[in-house]
């Protein structure tokens, strides 16, 4: 392949190592790509703001209870 190409097989092996490089730091920890880190941290970052809220209002109840 590497003769198909006009290159020495050690350069075709060292632009596959660049790539592969390349591609994996597209990726976080969890092989996620940064649109799909970005649309989980989203859906968490809403689910935390409506936990917040039911906290608060819970807060709120149980210190007018307490009058």
């Amino acid at each position: 392949m590497a003769d198909d190409l006009g290159v020495t097989a050690n350069q075709l092996h060292r632009w596959a190592s660049k790539y592969e490089h390349a591609e994996a730091a597209k990726r976080n920890e969890k092989g996620e790509t940064l649109e799909e880190e970005n649309r989980r941290l989203r859906k968490e970052n809403e689910r935390l703001r409506m936990e917040k809220a039911i906290l608060k209002k819970a807060a709120a109840f149980f210190a007018k209870d307490d009058e």
